[in-house]
């Protein structure tokens, strides 16, 4: 899918050499076939101070005038947007500027930074109406389905540009994360990590790139995954290594993540435990075994594990205990 505009900044990252200079510029450098209501953008290389990037230091020409525009600087990614107040003209070439009137934090001057590009001959600038994004939810440990309700106010199809932060309100509007297919309500986001909070604004963009520029925000939280949170999280270095075989550890083998998964489901726990309890159960942590031995400061019975400590982070319990919650999933 194509790149998306927005109102908050794109790219980031930098590092604090010894010069403060543009990192990354949207459009490119010679770009072609550029949206005629395409926000530019420019991304330092380390922070900028905010009150020195103006529509004065940050500008665009058609080569005989300067336009009027709208600039604006995103903290969280060092990234400045400038957006013409009015459509860009059809297949015109337009050249952006950066001055040394921009400064970093510390008053060194930027270095000047000119690029060209030209729009596209599409006579539509006219954005889709779209509300943004109604909805996220897990379906997975490496996946969350977002949904939203359909742009209205185009003939032709609209795509859905889905853009990801784990920051609430810093995005990359360059490129999207992924793109929807044509003229659907829901994408399911894939290659996530699990465990891990995201957040997510979707924007419509019609047939000739008009990009709408809603802030709508959603959030969900992908699910905890076994091997990557539970097993590699902690299993395999803090309990394989007294829990392997048949002992010690009362019967508990942990000797490798498929062993592991089977000793506990669904299997009441070997010692002598009044009530017996089943060292996994799926929705229930309280009533849990497992759980409750590495939770609880004076367990059903025996000792707290990790026997003798270092005991578990709190982290670390919570991505035990949600698993147990979400199923107790084999992911």
């Amino acid at each position: 899918g194509g790149g998306g505009g927005g109102d908050d900044g794109g790219g980031g990252g930098g590092g604090n050499g010894s010069t403060f200079a543009v990192l990354a510029r949207f459009p490119a450098d010679q770009a072609t076939a550029v949206p005629r209501t395409s926000p530019i953008y420019a991304t330092f290389n380390r922070a900028a101070n905010p009150a020195t990037v103006t529509g004065t230091s940050f500008t665009i020409s058609d080569g005989a005038t300067t336009l009027s525009a709208t600039v604006s600087y995103e903290t969280c990614n060092n990234t400045a947007r400038l957006l013409p107040n009015a459509a860009l003209g059809q297949s015109t070439t337009y050249t952006v500027m950066l001055s040394g009137d921009i400064q970093d934090t510390n008053g060194m001057p930027l270095i000047a930074e000119t690029f060209s590009f030209m729009t596209s001959a599409a006579a539509d600038t006219t954005r889709p109406t779209f509300a943004g994004a109604q909805s996220a939810a897990a379906s997975g440990a490496t996946a969350i389905d977002v949904t939203w309700l359909a742009a209205t106010g185009e003939t032709g199809s609209v795509f859905y540009d889905i853009f990801i932060s784990q920051i609430s309100g810093c995005y990359d509007f360059t490129a999207p994360y992924q793109t929807s297919a044509a003229d659907v309500t829901s994408h399911q986001v894939t290659d996530l990590t699990p465990n891990t909070t995201y957040f997510f604004m979707v924007r419509a963009r019609d047939a000739d790139g008009n990009t709408d520029l809603n802030t709508t925000e959603v959030t969900a939280k992908t699910l905890v995954s076994f091997t990557a949170n539970i097993w590699g999280g902690f299993v395999q270095t803090r309990c394989s290594s007294c829990h392997s075989g048949v002992a010690p550890g009362g019967g508990l083998n942990m000797d490798d993540r498929d062993t592991t998964f089977a000793s506990w489901t669904d299997t009441p726990n070997s010692s002598n435990c009044n009530p017996v309890l089943f060292y996994i159960v799926s929705g229930s942590p309280d009533t849990s075994f497992v759980y409750r031995k590495v939770n609880d400061t004076t367990p059903p019975c025996g000792d707290r594990m990790p026997q003798g400590g270092p005991f578990l982070n709190a982290a670390q319990i919570q991505a035990l205990a949600d698993w147990i919650t979400q199923g107790a999933n084999d992911n």
